[in-house]
């Protein structure tokens, strides 16, 4: 199985990319935040 480990994305509207990830049928979650920077995990939904 092909796997992607780490893409790094700048954004102008976290909210918005959120968004979109989630609505592609990807689990979206926040796990860290900062100024300036907020780290967040995308994982493909099982689709079964």
């Amino acid at each position: 199985m092909n796997r992607i480990n780490l893409i790094t994305l700048g954004v102008k509207d976290i909210g918005k990319s959120l968004k979109f990830y989630r609505d592609i049928g990807f689990e979206a979650s926040v796990t860290g935040m900062r100024k300036n920077l907020l780290l967040c995990s995308l994982k493909m939904k099982d689709q079964s």
